[in-house]
């Protein structure tokens, strides 16, 4: 039956002689749906389809013309051949490479997004992914009220339906500043309008049901971004701006339990941090800090190398006072993405992230109110960095795919894009 679907389907496209241009950018629509819904398709699956379909759409050389003249996707692309290079003086090659294939994804989907997005599938593309959002937002709801249980994912005290609540805060973040652009700086209907705002409004107080502290405090820096790009440095924005979110924090601490809990809970852990206690959540990062700086002493030019900052960290745990807390003795990361850099790569591999994010802030755009947009997106993304690695997750992801999809899109909007010359299959 399998067989005869597949055969049938290969038929299909043979017949009709699609080209793989077209086939990419109808999966390119399906990766933006499944970006919110599936970690393992956005960071592990997924790239490499797109690759082996990028390749087969050919036009290499154009491409490759087009990525060099983006100077975010150079910076990108000698991040991660840094990374690659400290495998060199990594022993732990096995780690290192399941840590790459993150890094990888990044640029592939970047690139793709990037060089084959082509106009007409555009609209489609970020439909996708906010339609996405909105089923994850319904069912998120959905768990907060006791309605139903996803599978084992989600309690009513923490209602994310397919992501760690971190992350989830994250595209939440990121889905509202969209939801924005949408509404502000995109002609669409005025039916869609209202439910974008509808959307808008259920999206900013999803966020706050929810326990994900950095997508909540990322989302603070990202709206005082916003008003002083879009504004300017005027007083009374920014005056505004501060008196709106400290409204929206209010009302979030009187009428959500979880955000109350999570506000008290971080009080909780800066009170016992002062007292020398690191047993806890905030503790534990300061901890991973204290245990990582003989080792960034030790190689502080080029770092461990990819695969051994466990190895590292575990090895100078056991020599200093800090063992005493157990939970340090498994941890999956350092919850810091500009320290996991540093130790993997040194202050050069730091160096060149620090390059890479800057220039995020610094391309020039036409558009005064999508460079607004894409700044508060690029905070938000950036917070997250110092509370998780988020390029090895797919918040990486979600980066790699705002970066390609609006570079094109902002190169089509000056109308100095050259198409790719399709191929069929």
């Amino acid at each position: 039956m399998d067989g005869s679907i597949f055969d049938k389907t290969w038929h299909y496209l043979k017949t009709k002689h699609l080209p793989y241009s077209t086939i990419l950018n109808i999966l390119l629509v399906i990766y933006a749906a499944l970006l919110p819904i599936s970690g393992a398709f956005s960071t592990h699956t997924g790239p490499y389809i797109l690759l082996i379909l990028w390749l087969l759409e050919g036009d290499l050389p154009a491409k490759i013309q087009r990525i060099k003249s983006e100077k975010t996707f150079v910076l990108l692309t000698i991040l991660f051949l840094f990374y690659l290079l400290s495998l060199a003086w990594t022993e732990d090659i096995s780690r290192g490479l399941h840590s790459l294939k993150y890094y990888f994804s990044i640029v592939i989907v970047a690139f793709v997004y990037l060089t084959s997005a082509q106009k007409k599938f555009m609209m489609y593309i970020m439909g996708a992914f906010l339609f996405s959002m909105f089923v994850s937002e319904v069912l998120s709801y959905g768990i907060f009220l006791e309605w139903w249980q996803i599978g084992s994912r989600g309690t009513p005290d923490n209602p994310t339906p397919f992501m760690h609540h971190i992350k989830y805060s994250i595209f939440l973040g990121t889905t509202i500043f969209l939801l924005l652009w949408q509404i502000l700086g995109t002609n669409i209907s005025r039916t869609m309008k209202f439910f974008e705002i509808l959307f808008l409004i259920s999206a900013t107080i999803n966020i706050f049901i929810n326990g994900g502290r950095t997508g909540q405090l990322g989302l603070i820096f990202a709206f005082i971004v916003f008003s002083y790009i879009y504004f300017g440095a005027k007083i009374r924005y920014l005056i505004g701006t501060v008196l709106l979110l400290g409204v929206l924090f209010t009302a979030a601490y009187q009428f959500s339990p979880i955000f109350q809990n999570r506000v008290h809970a971080g009080i909780s852990d800066i009170e016992k941090m002062a007292e020398g206690n690191l047993g806890s959540s905030w503790g534990l990062r300061v901890a991973m800090k204290l245990n990582s700086i003989p080792i960034l002493k030790e190689h502080p030019l080029i770092g461990v190398g990819v695969g051994d900052v466990w190895k590292e960290f575990y090895d100078q745990l056991e020599k200093s006072e800090l063992k005493k807390y157990g939970y340090l003795h498994d941890i999956p990361h350092v919850h810091d993405q500009f320290l996991q850099t540093t130790l993997q790569t040194g202050i050069i591999g730091l160096g060149i992230l620090l390059m890479f994010l800057y220039s995020l802030y610094t391309k020039n755009y036409d558009d005064l109110l999508l460079k607004s947009i894409l700044s508060a997106i690029f905070t938000i993304i950036v917070f997250s960095f110092f509370t998780e690695v988020s390029m090895r997750n797919n918040t990486s992801a979600l980066l790699a795919f705002i970066i390609g999809f609006f570079w094109n899109y902002s190169t089509m909007k000056r109308g100095n894009i050259a198409p790719t010359t399709p191929k069929k299959i």
